[in-house]
């Protein structure tokens, strides 16, 4: 998101990331509290969240690339094709039946007698 190479630290774009683009939301101003085992402390800081997820902004990005990859994956999975059927009479009312099935997409190619 901000990935500058030369200059501002990492620390230091964090910051500048929260106040251009999230208009500050992603970090608490520092505030003392007073803690029931601790006492007097400072909470605030930057939410646990904000580098972990996108911000509300990019979902539209992030929904459409896991999308494309849903989409793709699912036209390669296996597609499978019955060719050849060969019906045999054994006799006593059984049948044997002897077909080539195959998988005409990427993953996991396949040609199988049964």
């Amino acid at each position: 998101m901000y990935n500058k190479a030369d200059g501002e630290d990492s620390q230091g774009q964090l910051y500048t990331f929260d106040r251009d683009l999230l208009m500050k939301d992603a970090f608490v101003d520092w505030h003392p509290y007073k803690h029931p085992t601790y006492g007097d402390i400072e909470i605030g800081g930057f939410k646990k969240t904000y580098t972990r997820l996108h911000p509300g902004f990019l979902l539209e990005s992030d929904a459409h690339r896991n999308m494309a990859f849903s989409v793709f994956h699912a036209y390669n999975t296996p597609k499978l094709v019955v060719g050849e059927i060969e019906v045999k009479d054994i006799g006593g009312g059984l049948k044997q039946v002897t077909a080539v099935v195959s998988n005409d997409r990427i993953i996991l190619p396949t040609l199988v007698r049964m």
